[in-house]
């Protein structure tokens, strides 16, 4: 689209290009006076700078407790068609962060390092950036939620020292440092870490 340019007069009598439309995703460019001092055309170059937007971060915790004020600081890494254009942290306790001065365009978003404890968010998120904006205003929000990790240990003791033996094994999991004999029957405790939230089933077989 071409733009639209009138001319008119400063008070000092000079004369200035001025842009009346606008194409979408720039903004107008700066008024330029026009020194015109014979009869040959007088070429005036005229700029519209791109816009640009911003991105801001809303990272939450399941089961967070707010009164100790929680550490929801972490990293997030924001690409445009697969290159890297940046990181965005966010604070350590509003959970909040933005990376501005972005070109309109579609970009994702990823959790790449969380708070101790915590899983990170694995989703990996589209932001489409297609108005003005910046840290202050106008930025487009995405939100990422952590949840918190569990241990798990299963004991076993035999009343009679040498008495009994067992074997544990919780399906699907692998222990904390591996069992290099699974079948045998010589577990007193397993450690099984960094489980997120569901339903574990641990079998114990005591001296079959």
């Amino acid at each position: 689209m071409a733009p639209d340019l009138t001319t008119s007069d400063r008070t000092d009598k000079t004369p200035v290009l001025s842009q009346n439309t606008v194409p979408a995703g720039v903004d107008a460019a700066a008024d330029a006076a026009i020194s015109v001092v014979t009869t040959t055309p007088v070429t005036v170059n005229l700029v519209d700078p791109r816009q640009r937007g911003a991105i801001r971060v809303v990272k939450t915790a399941k089961h967070f407790d707010k009164a100790t004020s929680p550490n929801l600081a972490a990293t997030f890494t924001v690409k445009q068609n697969g290159t890297t254009v940046g990181t965005i942290t966010t604070d350590g306790t509003t959970g909040l962060g933005c990376m501005g001065n972005l070109l309109l365009s579609s970009y994702t978003v990823e959790e790449t390092t969380g708070p101790a404890g915590y899983l990170k968010d694995p989703d990996v998120k589209t932001v489409n950036v297609d108005t003005k904006g910046t840290c202050a205003a106008g930025y487009k929000s995405v939100s990422f939620e952590n949840k918190p990790l569990s241990n798990i240990t299963v004991s076993f003791q035999s009343q009679v020292t040498g008495g009994t033996a067992a074997s544990i094994d919780c399906t699907g999991l692998s222990p904390d440092g591996g069992d290099a004999t699974p079948n045998a029957f010589d577990d007193t405790s397993e450690t099984y870490k960094n489980l997120t939230e569901g339903t574990y089933t641990c079998t114990v077989v005591v001296d079959p």
